[in-house]
């Protein structure tokens, strides 16, 4: 098979097409100097032609209105438009060409509410009722068909009041409910008055074709990326007004929202701690125009620091696409996948995520496999857990002086209770430390793509996991040098806890306010006691020895019990709890629609989305959405609870 390109221009109900590149042929009216498409997931394809005076087309290009079409034998393989044209020294054109997907940036979506995915379509492509979707803006040669949506997205609903370009719409509202793996599909495959057709996908199909070491693998490159890296953000989200006028002018002065009101230190940044000591202190700005909230745009910032805060991996590889050479396979395509084998250690099966193709020299053309999953190196994770481990020093340093034994196994315990998951969790990060597809997708505020890792949660799970097993041996150790018919004192003077016993309060024992002594019987033999004697109830015993000697630690709030899955019926009130330990704490709920992964801050619409319980009105829409808990100290540590999900019957 060989490539070839036309250019089309359309004139009312006329249209013109001419050949510009025909390998095979020896007129120069058909040569090219150059000719390369460039494909990456989920943005616009773009063509390089490099065009000699002498070619058919050289007259005909008329930026943004012409028309270029490339065949790879009689499969089209790009329909697009020139956006540039420049001429050279030589007089040679240079026509860069954008594909369909860059269309939608000439329509414009207005302010939407959206109550599923396929409505939400429905909008952007426009229908007999939706009469300003994109194809009712667009001219006869550029309509787009959206037929089909694959996957599983859960229930799907979305709004805006924002005057914003369809692609915007498509890749920042539709695309993230696919998940990790979602991709937009295009298919020039004419349907009706539609030149192309555009299609969301939730899953990577498989290429079928193999790139192995010594039949097709020409050259592979194992590339770390730092290009977008940054430690430290400065969001800045919508124009609101200052309160300030123009001297001049008397005009309303109006300047970027930014977090100062809502981040705890006052401050218009935020910081990644443990990828700052990793890789230094970058600075990055992030603008999110639509975000007229602090809250909101703080939890964007939080979430895009999170992403951009680890280096990724990626391969780079020159293969032989079989394909092409009469083989009967399928051909190597961006957003498929493809087993790759080598003697370079990077072996495993990999998603296309950007072919570079040079049309007239396909042996050159180059491949980019792999995912933009972030990762820390296995160095970088001892180094945190070498820091983790100096942190539990000092906490156990911090117990012992409290002196009560009772209450540093109440930590212990308390701190216990992810340690087995936790452990668990960070092996396998460590393990599989390496960004091939072969990797699981994660879920929650931890999940990660295909082994890598959010840096923020090795260095809570080291950190957790270090306090937890020390804490545990000065529990032990203490509780181990209590002698016979010893008794226990109050933590603090008028907040013993029945008879300052650190056991859930016995319904026959005396109020919490009771200063009275325990006997050594009723201090209890084992850590594991404190929580699992079911005759023990009142919690807020515990929590009274608990909140000083946490605070103490300096180890930011400490939840104690995650909110659960409920369910209800239709405008049903189902609430959603969590219980935490520290000083000043405050509570921001936030949600996730069922299918998504993206976390919002939910706001005074819901009844006690700033308390420890959230009240959640039952909806059909809401049906598998995620409900969790951000508890933030008085001196801004903050620590997020597990997600409950809402079943509504």
């Amino acid at each position: 098979m060989a490539y070839k390109i036309y250019l089309t221009n359309t004139s009312g109900s006329s249209e013109v097409t001419v050949p510009i590149w025909l390998p095979g042929s020896s007129l120069e009216a058909y040569q090219l100097i150059g000719a390369t498409l460039n494909q990456e997931l989920n943005r616009a394809v773009v063509l390089t032609i490099t065009m000699p005076p002498t070619n058919a087309g050289y007259a005909s290009v008329v930026p943004m209105k012409s028309t270029v079409t490339v065949y790879d034998g009689d499969t089209v393989i790009f329909i697009g438009r020139p956006i540039s044209v420049t001429n050279d020294f030589y007089n040679c054109k240079k026509i860069i060409c954008e594909d369909p997907l860059a269309w939608l940036n000439d329509g414009i979506m207005r302010p939407y509410a959206a109550p599923s995915m396929a409505n939400l379509i429905d909008r952007i492509s426009g229908t007999t009722i939706y009469t300003t979707g994109y194809n009712s803006q667009a001219a006869p040669e550029r309509q787009i068909y959206f037929p089909r949506i694959y996957g599983s997205f859960g229930t799907f609903e979305a709004e805006s009041d924002d005057y914003t370009t369809f692609l915007d719409v498509l890749q920042k509202t539709a695309l993230p409910a696919f998940g990790d793996e979602g991709w937009i599909s295009l298919d020039y495959t004419p349907y009706g008055n539609a030149a192309v057709q555009l299609s969301l996908l939730s899953a990577a199909p498989a290429s079928g074709q193999e790139i192995r070491f010594g039949r097709n693998l020409l050259d592979l490159e194992d590339c770390i990326d730092p290009t977008d890296l940054y430690t430290v953000l400065i969001p800045l989200g919508k124009d609101v007004d200052t309160g300030q006028t123009d001297p001049e002018t008397g005009a309303a002065v109006t300047a970027p929202l930014t977090i100062e009101s809502v981040e705890p230190h006052g401050r218009d940044w935020i910081m990644n701690t443990a990828a700052r000591d990793s890789f230094g202190q970058i600075a990055a700005v992030a603008r999110y125009p639509e975000i007229e909230d602090a809250a909101e745009l703080l939890s964007a910032a939080e979430a895009d620091l999170t992403a951009h805060s680890a280096v990724a991996n990626r391969l780079e590889i020159s293969a032989v696409d079989l394909s092409r050479i009469g083989v009967s396979v399928g051909a190597l395509r961006v957003g498929y996948t493809s087993a790759v084998t080598s003697p370079h250690g990077a072996s495993g099966t990999y998603r296309c995520t950007k072919v570079a193709a040079d049309l007239m020299n396909p042996e050159k053309t180059r491949y980019t496999f792999g995912t933009t999953a972030k990762l820390f190196t296995a160095s970088q994770v001892t180094a945190q857990a070498d820091q983790a481990r100096r942190t539990a020093l000092a906490a156990k340093e911090a117990a012992s002086a409290k002196g009560t034994a009772i209450a540093a196994g109440a930590a212990a315990t308390a701190a216990q209770e992810g340690l087995d998951e936790l452990s668990e969790e960070i092996g396998e990060r460590t393990d599989t430390g390496s960004s091939g597809g072969g990797g699981s997708s994660g879920s929650g505020s931890g999940g990660s793509t295909g082994g890598g890792s959010d840096p923020t949660l090795w260095a809570v799970a080291n950190r957790a996991y270090a306090l937890a097993q020390d804490a545990l041996d000065t529990a032990d150790g203490a509780i181990a040098a209590i002698p016979a018919g010893a008794t226990q004192a109050p933590l603090m003077d008028g907040t013993a806890a029945v008879g300052s016993s650190a056991k859930w309060a016995r319904e026959d024992h005396v109020h919490p306010t009771d200063t009275s002594r325990a006997a050594a019987s009723d201090i209890p033999v084992s850590v594991s006691e404190l929580t699992n004697d079911a005759g023990y109830q009142d919690k807020d015993n515990v929590i009274a020895l608990l909140t000083p000697l946490w605070t103490a630690l300096g180890t930011g709030p400490l939840i104690l019990e995650q909110p659960e899955s409920a369910s209800g019926a239709v405008d049903d009130t189902v609430p959603f709890s969590v219980l935490a330990i520290g000083t000043g704490l405050t509570y921001q709920w936030q949600y996730c629609t069922a299918g998504s992964t993206t976390w919002r801050n939910s706001s005074s619409a819901t009844v006690g989305y700033n308390t420890d319980t959230l009240q959640v009105v039952a909806t059909a829409a809401r049906n598998g959405y995620q409900y969790r808990c951000k508890v933030t100290d008085g001196n801004g540590n903050s620590a997020t609870s597990s997600a409950a999900t809402l079943t509504v019957s």
